[in-house]
């Protein structure tokens, strides 16, 4: 899976724990097309061998009602291909060919959708929830038809800065590994140049804004060797393949979205085929996977999904190939999702997600042909993260313009970290170890009930309002031998609710406003948050967008346990002096254009400013800030007293050019510009760790039949420049006194690296036989080669050797990745 087995040596130890190295068309109106009639035999060049069925149902996007009687056309299909559908909304198009397909639906009353580029393939059904919107005006003013972007969220009162994606565009874009977080680094906003860790930098923000929620549930970082305190990871826990259609928000997001203001992640996991059983195996650099999905009763339509992924490495270590590095990453996670319509109490679903992930490396049992890094030597590390998520949910109708949704879900993280001194006594002749060095044994779970309520007044007005109680249980175990970080137990509450109106003013014009609310029951902390957005159609082709938000976050929450030991008393206590912080704030401003030049080629601008307050910063003097946590590899930072005086601004340009796939190609350009800034308690105002100041991504592909079977070719590429990561430099002399790094601080993130750059390249084949389809890809990452520098470390082994103590770390140099899919 690596370039070599050297490369592979060097890097395999050090990117799983590099975080504990450092301990601190057509309208009803019209005749609808006869499908039942045969027209006569046209004649075709190529006649393909396999077919499949495309079905699904056609829902109202702001009720979930049915919409019987809906057309469906297959594009391009000769003789004409359709159906309408039934009065449960459900469609169905049989004998459909393989390879991309569009297909058209239109009802009377709304706008048309446009679908195209499916991907059918000769093993699984295609199955599909398409979302109508109501145009506001009467259908007899205007005949509805207008296509319908792929790229719009499914969260019909986004405003700005929203972008929906699927799972075909995680498969398709080079280096990204089938991980929505690396896919979505692709888009404007996005701050790369990590290739170790996935963690999303949206517009100068700290990764830990982010918000992952699914199916409508607020979850945990899902990724594997999860940091505490962090966003993201080397490996995502989500499985791509069990995706349904998401959305990915950069700013000004809505008011149902609480308690986070950097960006948001909303994702939907598709139902299981509710007709047929279907299975999937797959082997990549995720995993080895086995999914399978189907009815559990046909007659009710009732289905499962479910998936289950082992650790590739583990696999070959299993098989007795020696990697020859002292430990190797292991990790597991299982996703499942179960349906059960009903005719009088709606639609009951499950879903759940898990993920358990382990390495340890010891110096004193290694193998001497092992390799190990100077940052190992010495130490006998071993570290675990497991996370879960398991919400069940009621979606039920009062009446066709009025649904409402119940969840009830429990959630939680588990981390387990230890590392122990170890050395050669020369006089025993054997290693000797000093266990507990550091420790990090802590549990963050919580219980969330959460009810939304759906109601669609008339064509023009629709509110949404919606409550989410959460309770947090947590045990907190940090310590070294010098200190008590934390040593907690305990649990506490925290309420949400909020209110969303949309007002379509008029054809052109459509308002969105609402309010989110919170209180924090462990300090008594409350926020309420007012939230607009504006869109005004200047054509059908051009668009101007306006937003505003206010939106705050609690603290990591084992910041607010950090202990200090008050030596004055008699007898010394122990005070939690963070305990009252307050949220941090974020008043988010954004303008944007949207341009459609055609069907097919795509631009859009945005323009956005974001002014930060209430950061915690120091209660002395200093350079640190709360604003430039989330990215290290060493936890929340372990400061006490801290205060809410800290302040920041982001603000920023982005363009986006898009050839949407069509005709076997796509293109995708982004280009960032971008400026971040904060203040510490010196009132200095300084770079973040974060403000790399520009990203440019530049993507394409292209598809290629092969014969006449339907056998396709796939290669996609892409080029990635972005500016380098900013650091604080090392303080040598002291770190050569003490033996350990040493940072002059007051120069926080003032030095800069090289510009970040890497060239990926992709190439895939897809296959359908009778009863399965496989597909295999090879992936090859930083073509070029390209030295892009991670961070700057003191290694005191190079003391020894006369060499300079301080030394860069690199990124990924070439690498290979490669797998294969099978569908039956």
């Amino acid at each position: 899976m690596f370039a070599s087995k050297k490369m592979r040596l060097k890097l395999l130890p050090f990117f799983f724990l590099l975080p504990f190295y450092s301990i601190n068309g057509i309208v009803m109106s019209q005749e609808l097309p006869d499908f039942s009639k045969k027209s006569p035999k046209s004649k075709t060049i190529y006649v393909p061998e396999h077919y499949q069925t495309v079905r699904g149902k056609i829902l109202d996007e702001l009720t979930q009602t049915p919409l019987p009687g809906a057309t469906v056309i297959l594009l391009n299909s000769n003789p004409l291909k359709g159906t309408t559908a039934d009065g449960n909304g459900d469609f169905r198009i049989e004998q459909v060919p393989t390879g991309r397909q569009g297909i058209k639906v239109t009802y009377l009353g709304y706008k048309e959708k446009i679908l195209e580029n499916l991907i059918v393939g000769s093993a699984k059904e295609v199955i599909l929830n398409i979302n109508m919107i109501e145009n506001p005006v009467q259908v007899e003013e205007v005949e509805i038809k207008s296509k319908v972007d792929r790229t719009l969220v499914n969260n019909e009162v986004v405003t700005v800065s929203g972008r929906g994606f699927n799972m075909d565009e995680t498969n398709r874009y080079a280096g990204t590994r089938d991980d929505p977080s690396r896919m979505v680094a692709n888009y404007a906003g996005v701050g790369v140049g990590n290739d170790i860790r996935n963690d999303i930098i949206v517009r100068g923000n700290s990764p830990v804004g982010v918000l992952w929620k699914l199916d409508g549930i607020d979850i945990p970082n899902p990724n594997h060797f999860s940091i505490q305190g962090a966003t993201g990871g080397p490996i995502s826990i989500l499985n791509n393949n069990l995706l349904d259609k998401s959305d990915f928000l950069t700013s000004a997001f809505p008011a149902e979205y609480g308690n986070k203001m950097a960006a948001v992640f909303d994702l939907k996991m598709r139902k299981g085929n509710d007709e047929q059983n279907e299975f999937t195996g797959q082997f990549g650099f995720n995993g080895i996977e086995l999914m399978a999905e189907g009815p559990i009763s046909k007659k009710n339509k009732s289905s499962y999904l479910a998936s289950y992924r082992y650790s590739t490495l583990q696999i070959f270590n299993l098989l007795g190939i020696d990697f020859g590095a002292p430990g190797l990453p292991q990790y597991q996670d299982f996703s499942t999702k179960l349906n059960f319509p009903t005719e009088k109490f709606g639609i009951f679903s499950v879903v759940g997600i898990g993920g358990k992930s382990t390495i340890s490396i010891y110096d004193s049992t290694r193998n001497k042909a092992d390799l190990i890094t100077d940052l190992d030597r010495g130490f006998d590390i071993a570290t675990g993260s497991d996370m879960g998520v398991l919400g069940v949910s009621n979606q039920h109708l009062f009446t066709k313009n009025s649904f409402g949704k119940i969840t009830f879900a429990i959630s939680g993280a588990k981390f387990s970290n230890v590392i122990d001194t170890v050395w050669y006594d020369t006089t025993l002749k054997r290693n000797l170890r000093e266990k507990d060095l550091w420790h990090n044994f802590s549990s963050e779970n919580k219980i969330d009930a959460i009810y939304t309520f759906h109601h669609k007044i008339n064509l023009r007005h629709f509110i949404k309002t919606g409550v989410n109680y959460t309770r947090f249980i947590f045990k907190l175990d940090e310590r070294n031998k010098r200190m008590i970080f934390y040593d907690q137990t305990g649990n506490t509450e925290m309420v949400q609710s909020f209110f969303h109106w949309q007002w379509k003013i008029s054809l052109p014009l459509t308002l969105n406003a609402g309010v989110n609310y919170k209180y924090f029951f462990l300090n008594e902390k409350k926020a309420l948050e007012p939230r607009f957005g504006l869109k005004y159609e200047i054509s059908q082709r051009q668009s101007l967008n306006a937003g505003f938000g206010v939106h705050t976050q609690s603290q990591i929450l084992s910041t607010y346990f950090l202990e200090k030991l008050d030596t004055n008393a008699i007898p010394p206590r122990t005070l939690l002096t963070n305990k009252n912080m307050d949220f941090t704030s974020a008043y988010h401003y954004v303008l944007g254009y949207n341009l459609s030049l055609s069907d097919l080629w795509k631009f859009k601008t945005e323009f956005y400013y974001q002014d930060l307050s209430k950061i915690p910063v120091e209660s002395t003097k200093s350079s640190f800030s709360m604003i430039n946590a989330g990215a290290d590899y060493n936890g929340p930072p372990k400061i006490d007293s801290l205060l809410n005086n800290g302040t920041a601004f982001n603000y920023g340009t982005e363009f986006t050019f898009e050839k949407i796939f069509s005709n076997d190609f796509y293109f995708l350009s982004t280009f960032s510009f971008y400026t971040s800034k904060y203040k510490g308690s010196d009132g200095i105002e300084r770079s973040t760790q974060f403000d790399g100041g520009y990203v440019i991504n530049l993507l394409g592909g292209t598809e290629f039949k092969v014969g006449k079977k339907g056998k396709v070719l796939v290669f996609d590429t892409k080029y990635t420049m972005a500016g380098g990561r900013r650091y604080t430099p090392v303080n040598v002399d002291s770190s050569i006194k003490y033996m350990q790094a040493y940072y002059n601080t007051e120069q926080a993130y003032s030095k800069k690296f090289s510009p970040y750059s890497r060239l990926d390249m992709k190439l895939g084949f897809r296959n359908n036989y009778q009863k399965f389809t496989l597909t295999w890809f090879v992936s090859v990452e930083n073509v070029l080669n390209q030295e892009n520098v991670l961070q700057q470390v003191f290694n005191k082994y190079n003391l020894d050797n006369g060499k300079d103590p301080i030394e860069e770390v690199y990124q990924l140099k070439l690498f290979y990745i490669g797998g294969f899919k099978i569908e039956f």
